[in-house]
């Protein structure tokens, strides 16, 4: 795993072969924990991954992102 996807996204239950990899995007103000039930609710070969923005939880040393494709940049990358 790279070090942009261990900034970016978040897996609560990482699979060996997934048949599909759900990327969520919280809501304004909200954080990548908000999909952690998720898991638990989509069939078994389902991996949730929530996106964890800058300046949210574990990254509220990191500056805001500026705007939405400065945000989709660094979500695309990872």
């Amino acid at each position: 795993m790279t070090a942009a996807v261990r900034t970016w996204l978040r897996c609560p239950r990482p699979l060996r072969w997934p048949a599909l990899r759900l990327g969520c995007f919280p809501h304004a103000g909200g954080n990548a924990a908000f999909y952690r039930p998720w898991a638990s609710q989509v069939p078994d070969d389902v991996e949730v991954y929530g996106v964890q923005y800058p300046g949210r939880m574990d990254r509220t040393g990191e500056p805001f992102a500026a705007d939405l494709p400065t945000l989709a940049e660094g979500a695309a990358a990872a």
